[in-house]
Parts: C-alpha cells; structure tokens; sequence
C-alpha cells in the first residue's frame, strides 16, 4: 500500500501506511528508512533527523537501526553520523561495517588522521 500511494504521488498516504507499519513491529528497518525518506520529503531534514534520533533512543542496541540512521546522515551531519557509528565500535571493537563507516564519516569531516 505504501509504495502504490508513493507511485501514485500521495507521500503523506504513503508515510501514514509506513508509520502503521511501524505500530506494529516498532524495529522495522524497513519502515524506519522509509519514514526518514519520506519526512525528508514532506517536512524536511530535521524532521527525518528527529524520528530517527527518536527511534534509536528508543531501540539503543538494534544494531541495524543504527547503521540505518548513521548511513542516511552521512552526507549532511556526518557528526551525528559518526556519534552513532562510535556507538557501534563500542558494541563490537571489531565490526568492520561499523570501522569503515568511521572512517567514512571522518574523512567527510576532513579529519583525516583520525580516519
């Protein structure tokens, strides 16, 4: 229903069908990156950067969630972004997904020594 509404155009049909999605398995990656994406849309970056802040406080330790909401603010808040990833290399020292996103996230800052 989500992706006929998106098609269709209707994004707030569409972020209303995701957000249900969302009430009944509240760690849907899924729905998660969907209701970012479309926020980001309708009401802009903040809005997206909020729910997903909202979302891993809620869910600290889905690890998935986490690397979700630290890929989508890569490129424009790499500082939040490598927040989060730091909080994965705290999980897991040795997570290579989460070592690269770091230095990823580094390098965007320019602080490539640290990268």
């Amino acid at each position: 229903r989500a992706d006929i509404a998106s098609y269709r155009g209707d994004l707030a049909e569409s972020l209303a069908v995701w957000r249900e999605l969302l009430a009944q398995d509240p760690q849907s990656i899924d729905a998660a990156a969907s209701i970012a994406r479309l926020l980001t849309e309708l009401d802009g970056r903040d809005a997206s950067v909020a729910f997903l802040r909202d979302l891993v406080d809620r869910f600290p330790h889905n690890v998935a969630l986490i690397q979700t909401a630290a890929e989508f603010l890569r490129e424009e808040q790499p500082d939040e972004a490598e927040r989060l990833v730091r909080r994965l290399v705290e999980f897991n020292p040795v997570d290579p997904w989460a070592r690269r996103e770091l230095a990823i996230v580094l390098t965007i800052q320019r602080r490539f020594d640290e990268a």
